[in-house]
């Protein structure tokens, strides 16, 4: 466990804790060779002891380390001391994006337009290393001083190179910036950046993301299934196309790169007027597209990927063949409720004709084992017939003595 103080290797000294995630805790602190501050990321105690989260805490170093962007945060060193994992990397002395906008609420169009050009920036430098980020959000963007924005966190990135360190299947990432595909568990591909960097374009602009829940499988499902409400009436028509292109459901129709996006933003945040940008995804074809630059400046984008990423948009129907796991678990239950229903209504009945059963071989045991007693029960059978017998005959004999009264009377 780190405290305050704490040197690792002798040479990093944890001076202030100014952050934590789900896999560790980000101290700031001093190298005390180099005489320069820096930013420590330690892997949770609890994490340690699981193989898993110490090969990925690994592969974030090394994700970081083969990125050479002024936009992504520079890795100084990775290491070991005592039972503690570490990561050192350049502290940046910014503001997340988050705290940004809880501060101010929104950012101006021309503003929101310049830090998605740098972020999509960053995130190209990115995907040109083959690594997919998975987790891009207003927390991991930093804001400096200046204006420049600055992408961290790769705990859970992911690069065609290396080994994967997660299942098939498994969804990582925060719900509310999670693509449609990548909340189905489908591979994920560059085009899950650009859809979370495009929800941070509509928070920035909104004051709010897009969809919202009381979980995150109500929030993912609204990734899948709804359109996000529209933007406010003074937001800049290319700003509206940018974002509906970002968001669109179809990874075919997003920017084909985040260097399209990137160049379309930057271009909107000069204030040049574009003659002419895509058309939004609910009314662009499934192929085709502009090229070269469009006038004023805008540089003009096909909102498809490359031919090699082309697919049928999925069937997201709740009955559709590919239909969201959630809603086939929760088929699956039902039916397996309904079964399991069906099952103790069967053992009740059963039950009941074992219980009669038993009540005749135990009456059967006792008569073997007490035939005294069985006679006895048999003569009080006789008995009672015998009774019911008489009844019987002395009704039909009263009948017949009515019915004679009655005939002599009439005569």
């Amino acid at each position: 466990m780190v405290a305050q103080g704490t040197t690792l290797a002798g040479r990093y000294r944890l001076d202030t804790r100014i952050g934590a995630g789900g896999m560790g805790e980000v101290w700031r602190g001093e190298d005390t060779v180099l005489a320069r501050t820096v930013a420590v990321k330690v892997l949770l105690p609890g994490r340690m002891q699981d193989p898993g989260f110490v090969a990925r805490f690994q592969g974030e170093a090394r994700a970081m380390a083969t990125i050479n962007h002024s936009g992504v945060v520079d890795v100084y060193d990775y290491g070991v001391s005592g039972d503690t994992v570490y990561l050192v990397m350049k502290f940046v002395d910014g503001e997340p994006l988050d705290r940004l906008l809880a501060r101010l609420g929104r950012i101006p169009p021309q503003a929101a337009m310049e830090l998605i050009a740098q972020a999509a920036s960053a995130l190209q430098a990115v995907h040109d290393q083959g690594i997919v980020h998975r987790d891009v959000k207003p927390g991991n963007l930093l804001v400096q001083r200046d204006g420049t924005l600055v992408l961290t966190d790769f705990g859970i990135a992911r690069s065609d190179i290396a080994s994967r360190l997660t299942d098939a299947g498994m969804v990582l990432g925060t719900a509310a910036y999670c693509a449609p595909e990548q909340a189905e568990g489908a591979p994920v591909t560059p085009a899950v950046d650009i859809y979370a960097l495009g929800v941070v374009a509509y928070e920035c602009l909104v004051g709010q993301r897009p969809f919202d829940g009381d979980s995150a499988v109500t929030i993912a499902l609204k990734h899948i299934r709804e359109a996000p409400p529209p933007l406010p009436q003074d937001i800049p028509q290319s700003v509206r196309t940018l974002v509906d292109i970002a968001l669109s459901k179809d990874p075919a129709r997003r920017y084909p790169n985040a260097r399209a996006m990137s160049e379309a933003a930057r271009a909107i945040a000069s204030g040049h007027t574009p003659a002419a940008l895509p058309e939004p995804p609910s009314a662009a074809p499934a192929t085709g597209g502009h090229d070269g630059a469009a006038a004023g400046g805008v540089p003009a984008i096909r909102p498809v990927l490359p031919a090699a990423r082309h697919r049928p948009l999925p069937d997201r129907r709740p009955d559709g063949p590919r239909g969201h796991r959630a809603v086939r678990a929760a088929r699956r239950e039902q039916a397996r409720r309904e079964g399991a229903a069906q099952d103790r209504a069967g053992r009740r009945h059963r039950g009941g004709r074992r219980a009669r059963r038993r009540r005749r071989r135990g009456r059967a045991e006792r008569h073997r084992h007490h035939p005294g007693r069985a006679d006895a029960v048999h003569q009080r059978r006789r008995q009672r017939g015998r009774r019911q017998g008489g009844q019987a005959q002395d009704q039909q004999a009263s009948q017949a003595d009515d019915q004679g009264t009655r005939g002599h009377r009439g005569a």
